[in-house]
């Protein structure tokens, strides 16, 4: 067998020895289409305390796979995997339970399912102005406020524009790393704050490099003192002042 990543399913209504059998294939069937690349996916065990499926990927889809669920979050996934979230939360509330997926490396909740507990959760929508850092992936578009996309820590973040004129500059930095600033919108909700959408007003070229690991590279030359690094440091910081006055 390939290489598989793992997560859990916790669905804290049955135990294994209570949840009834046609229940959990209920369960299995719809978690397979919020997932999706079917074929990818297998049930290799039910873990106790709660009724806990583990299901693994194959190590080539698991990407897609933490994309999907990425963008259920953002409530932007295709419409089988909404449609399997929502029918996954009824379920639940008639069951009167909650669930969430899991990680098995870390235990990391990465999609929390309120199902009973629904009706008590209201989102909240904020307005307001921020930055964010990213790789620029695309940036193209006929529209006046011309759409681009992200990569930020492996997942592709859609929703940002910006004017034609910062667009065509952002356009030099393709694959590269960026910090932008603008107004965005969020959406807390059960699973934590989530971008909606974001509007570009200005940004700034990012080394790949950090200024962490620079100046501590400087530092790793003897015939430099600690009073250079730190005059490095500040030039490397005026610089960064003068790149976001130009833009």
């Amino acid at each position: 067998m390939s290489e598989q990543g793992k997560y859990r399913f916790h669905i804290s209504a049955f135990k294994p020895d209570t949840m009834p059998m046609y229940r959990l294939a209920d369960y299995i069937i719809e978690i397979s289409t919020l997932m999706g690349t079917k074929e990818s996916l297998h049930l290799i065990g039910i873990d106790e305390g709660s009724t806990v499926p583990v299901i693994a990927i194959d190590i080539e889809d698991e990407p897609k796979v933490r994309q999907r669920l990425h963008d259920i979050r953002s409530g932007v996934a295709p419409k089988d995997a909404l449609a399997a979230e929502s029918k996954i939360n009824k379920m639940l509330a008639e069951d009167n339970g909650t669930a969430w997926i899991e990680t098995e490396q870390n235990s990391a909740q990465i999609l929390v399912f309120p199902g009973a507990k629904g009706d008590e959760i209201a989102d909240i929508i904020v307005d307001e102005y921020g930055t964010i850092e990213g790789e620029v992936q695309r940036v193209g578009g006929q529209k006046e406020d011309v759409p681009l996309l992200l990569k930020i820590d492996g997942l592709t973040i859609s929703g940002c524009t910006s004017t034609k004129e910062i667009a065509k500059d952002l356009g030099k930095y393709l694959f590269e790393p960026v910090r932008l600033h603008g107004m965005g919108r969020w959406r807390r909700s059960i699973n934590g704050w989530n971008l909606i959408k974001f509007h570009i007003n200005s940004f700034q070229p990012l080394e790949s490099q950090s200024l962490k690991e620079t100046v501590s590279k400087l530092r790793g030359f003897r015939s430099v003192s600690d009073e250079q690094a730190a005059k490095a440091w500040k030039e490397i910081i005026e610089l960064r002042n003068d790149q976001a006055e130009l833009h």
